[in-house]
């Protein structure tokens, strides 16, 4: 049932979340709503990597890293303008910046 490819990534993206959630509290939030993290960039990513594949499921290493060069050097994946996050600008070798904290009106 739980294989240890699934029991590792369930424990890494626990501990995200946990240490996520820890950096928020430390630095003044008084709540941390964890279901609207946003995936669809880190889903989006593994659909490329995946199709850079040839929609193979269990790629090696070398597979991975170099779908990742060909991502990083093409820029090929982009989140959907229908995604629940914001999509990011930036040039390639730019400083990054902080995004501009934006409030949205409850319905």
């Amino acid at each position: 049932f739980l294989t240890s490819k699934i029991h590792n990534a369930s424990t890494v993206a626990t501990l995200s979340t946990v240490l996520c959630t820890r950096h928020l509290l430390d630095q003044g939030f008084k709540y941390v709503l964890t279901f609207k993290f946003p995936s669809d960039r880190v889903e989006s990513l593994f659909s490329a990597v995946r199709q850079l594949n040839g929609f193979n499921d269990q790629t090696d290493d070398y597979g991975t890293l170099s779908s990742l060069h060909e991502i990083l050097v093409t820029g090929i994946v982009k989140p959907s303008l229908h995604a629940n996050s914001r999509l990011l600008k930036f040039e390639i070798g730019a400083p990054l910046q902080k995004p501009a904290l934006q409030s949205a009106a409850l319905p």
